[in-house]
């Protein structure tokens, strides 16, 4: 195992050796072309410079991971990351974040986790909705109250993690996000399922919904009209039963119900159920 792990850290040191000999290498040989030759090579020492910095941005690390972010910092990063992909950014003190970001077009992963208090997240998902390919948002371990309804502007985002906040209903913006698949709406353990269900049935994509570790004693009747639902995690919940209209959904294949209060008979029950729909139950 330690030999595996010395192996991954062995190849990251040779590959970021050869990155950086592949980037710099021409505006070395460049000026040492000058120097030794000076009056006949200047033009190789020009050509040599411009090589290197258009081709410095396509080795740049295709990702923006920063920790306890300052604001000038982030704009400096992205200042230098046109062709970067990935945006991530933990334990930061930011209120807003740079229009700067508008100029990453390739940008399609965004994770923002343990935000200030004082983060302004709907004039965040103003700027980064303007992005089309947003594919993917985890805003996960952030402490969110209320979501704003300007989540409704990413309407090409297939991914949304909202993992591990103090979510309790959702706002009707969301019904603008056409695209999702997936969506996680566990560890927040106060979360009105029946009331933001009249949200969610308005996702005609989604396939996949996580509503584990949310203490949930009951699943209402009502989660049939997610009908393009595939799978639906109720792990790490305190459920007794399930409605039997659950296991009316004409797309729904598994479903995960680890560690919750049934009983043995009504195990049996929804196995009977389960099998009767051809649902996979993982529990």
């Amino acid at each position: 195992m330690f030999n595996k792990i010395l192996n991954i850290y062995q190849l990251k040191f040779i590959k970021l050796i050869v990155t950086n000999i592949l980037v710099f290498l021409p505006f070395i040989a460049s000026v040492y072309l000058f120097y030794t030759n000076s009056h006949h090579n200047i033009w190789l020492m020009i050509v040599g410079g411009a090589i290197s910095t258009i081709i410095y941005p396509y080795f740049y690390e295709k990702e923006i991971r920063k920790n306890r972010l300052a604001e000038s910092t982030l704009k400096n990063e992205v200042h230098q990351a046109y062709h970067t992909n990935r945006l991530e950014i933990s334990c930061f003190n930011l209120k807003t974040l740079p229009n700067s970001l508008l100029k990453i077009p390739n940008l399609q992963e965004v994770y923002l986790h343990h935000a200030s208090s004082k983060f302004d997240f709907n004039q965040a998902f103003l700027i980064l909705s303007k992005n089309k390919n947003i594919k993917t948002l985890n805003l996960s371990q952030n402490r969110i109250k209320k979501l704003p309804n300007s989540i409704g502007r990413f309407k090409y985002l297939e991914e949304l993690n909202l993992f591990s906040n103090k979510l309790e209903k959702l706002p009707f913006g969301i019904e603008g996000l056409h695209q999702l698949k997936y969506l996680d709406l566990s560890g927040n353990q106060d979360l009105d399922l029946e009331f933001n269900i009249k949200y969610l049935k308005h996702l005609k994509k989604l396939e996949v919904l996580n509503l584990s570790f949310n203490r949930m004693k009951s699943l209402p009747s009502s989660i049939h009209e997610l009908e393009s639902l595939r799978k639906l995690n109720l792990s790490f919940n305190q459920l007794t039963n399930l409605p039997k209209e659950l296991f009316e959904m004409p797309n729904l294949t598994t479903i995960e119900l680890w560690n919750n209060y049934c009983d043995y008979e009504q195990l049996k029950y929804i196995d009977k159920m389960a099998k009767k729909h051809n649902i996979e139950i993982l529990a």
